[in-house]
């Protein structure tokens, strides 16, 4: 939970404070970040940052939304699990180690739930 709170705090106010360098561009399938001029397609939540992720679901809506945000969602479970992996190895609270056990154990359902609506939605690029 702590881990989650954190996350969520950070991406908060890092979509609060450089959302507005991130604008989609013409192309519905990418986000231009304003900076760097880089367009990025918005279906692979593993190149985009949390706030792309943030502007592309403002600019979307029925299931183009849906299918961002599952694609968004698969994504930062994927790395959340990945850090708690390298927090149980190298954590040295036990409390710390059960959270992550349990954080762990729901990332798995929540997971295999969203993959699950990705194919029966017709989402699946597998």
């Amino acid at each position: 939970m702590f881990l989650g709170l954190l996350a969520s705090g950070l991406a908060g106010y890092y979509v609060g404070n450089s959302s507005k360098a991130n604008r989609i561009v013409k192309d519905p399938q990418t986000i231009k970040n304003a900076d760097t001029k880089q367009e990025k397609n918005l279906y692979d939540g593993s190149s985009l940052t949390l706030s792309e992720m943030y502007s592309s679901l403002q600019g979307a809506s029925g299931s183009d939304f849906d299918h961002r945000l599952l694609v968004y969602e698969i994504a930062i479970k994927q790395n959340e699990t990945g850090m708690l992996r390298i927090a149980k190895e190298k954590s040295q609270q036990d409390s710390m180690k059960k959270y992550i056990d349990i954080q762990m154990g729901q990332n798995d359902t929540v997971a295999k739930m969203l993959y699950e609506w990705q194919r029966n939605w017709g989402f699946s690029h597998h």
